[in-house]
């Protein structure tokens, strides 16, 4: 028996109609979880600041500023922190990337040095944030040549953020899992028939 056939005598049992509903479900479950990853990362990234620009020793720091202000008892009970987030992009010989998070009074509150030797040119850091007001993320390069560096500073993400970042990736996880598992049963399924013919 051809492929054909067994195509069609699974079409006359019913079994195409359960396998296209259930595939139409498990796309449909990563469809949602892409839309609801968007949203996540919207809502996380909804206060973050960002910037970027070529730096040098020649030139002037990369500068980006952060408001922080607090309604009433909003973190009471917990610890006010921000993150900061710093790469830098193909860093020739002799780059010497560093950062430093300044709170409103011009205090240090997080530094980091050497960002370019970090694997992916890439940092990640949390500072205190007790203090209204503005927050500065300055970033420097003592290098000769220019290295194109992003950054990026913000309130840390609560709760229901964290939550709306993770659970679109268990969403997607089902749907792909989901339609792996259609895919060898409808395979397995063909396989059976044609044994059987």
């Amino acid at each position: 028996m051809g492929l054909v056939q067994v195509f069609k005598a699974t079409c006359q049992t019913g079994s195409v109609n359960k396998i296209s509903v259930a595939m139409a479900g498990s796309g449909g479950a990563v469809a949602l979880g892409l839309v609801l990853m968007a949203l996540g990362t919207q809502a996380v990234l909804e206060d973050v600041v960002q910037g970027s620009s070529t730096i040098s020793a020649a030139t002037p720091p990369l500068e980006i500023e952060f408001a922080v202000g607090y309604d009433g008892d909003e973190g009471d009970g917990g610890e006010r922190m921000g993150v900061f987030a710093v790469q830098v992009l193909d860093a020739p010989e002799g780059s010497e990337v560093s950062a430093t998070v300044l709170d409103p009074l011009g205090a240090e509150v997080a530094s980091v040095s050497r960002i370019a030797e970090e694997p992916g040119g890439s940092v990640e850091g949390r500072f205190g944030a007790e203090v209204e007001g503005t927050y500065s993320l300055v970033i420097r390069n003592a290098g000769q040549d220019g290295v194109l560096t992003f950054g990026a500073i913000g309130p840390l993400p609560d709760a229901s953020s964290k939550a709306l970042a993770f659970i679109p990736f268990y969403v997607l996880l089902a749907g792909i899992m989901g339609m792996a598992g259609l895919g060898i049963y409808w395979a397995t399924n063909i396989r059976r028939r044609r044994s059987l013919s």
